[in-house]
């Protein structure tokens, strides 16, 4: 098996489920399992926050405890955190909180991110020799608050239906007035308004798209504030 972008004494890379679980040997001929578990769940909270939650691991598998998290985002146009490369560029979070016992429930709460602005995440664990997990899942999730409008309304309705993409048809013929603000036009988050759109509109109401969403239009603030929550029992 070829190791690629993995430093250590590397004894095993294996899927567990969804998860990438890396085994480290830790002394002589034992060795130690770091499990990301695929249950890391996002809730948002006031404008330009994210509140992160998982399950945390052990430092030998699913017992005992881990020593730090090191989490990572960066915003979706850069696409899921997935690989070696995309979590050497990503963007770094200070202030992660301690490891909980394996099956507690960890969180944190992230300031300072543009409001409405979505951002991949992914998340490793490290034990008390300085073993790193492999790859948590990396879900994109949206910062809170900030949107005074719904992504694809275009008609300004308050809902996402049909008639947005009719409504959307007309405008690039000349029969309808530019959405207000434009942006409610763009429904594939590339902060533009053209076909394409209406296209990926019509495929979400079909269900082969995911609900439309607000592109980061604005630059990323390079350093958001932290904090940390005690984890959640």
């Amino acid at each position: 098996m070829r190791f690629l972008g993995v430093r250590g004494l590397i004894t095993s890379i294996f899927i567990v489920g969804t998860a990438l679980t890396v085994g480290q040997r830790v002394s002589q001929a034992a060795s130690a399992e770091l499990q990301i578990r695929s249950d890391l769940h996002i809730t948002d909270l006031a404008p330009g926050d994210i509140k992160l939650r998982w399950t945390a691991t052990g430092d030998d598998n699913n017992a005992g405890r881990a020593s730090a998290y090191d989490i990572r985002f960066h915003p979706v146009s850069n696409g899921p955190i997935n690989s070696d490369d995309r979590w050497n560029q990503a963007i770094q979070l200070t202030g992660e909180p301690r490891p909980s016992r394996s099956g507690q429930i960890d969180s944190m709460l992230i300031h300072g991110l543009i409001p409405g602005c979505r951002y991949y995440f992914c998340l490793k664990v490290i034990d008390e020799t300085g073993n790193c997990s492999g790859l948590s899942n990396s879900p994109a999730m949206t910062a809170a608050g900030g949107s005074d409008f719904i992504p694809g309304d275009a008609n300004n309705s308050g809902a996402v239906n049909g008639l947005d993409v009719v409504y959307m048809v007309n405008y690039f013929k000349g029969g309808n007035p530019l959405p207000e603000p434009i942006l409610r036009g763009d429904c594939n988050g590339n902060c533009e308004v053209n076909g394409v759109d209406a296209v990926y509109l019509l495929n979400y109401l079909h269900g082969s798209n995911e609900a439309p969403f607000r592109g980061n239009c604005n630059p990323i603030l390079a350093t958001p504030n932290v904090n940390t929550e005690t984890p959640i029992r």
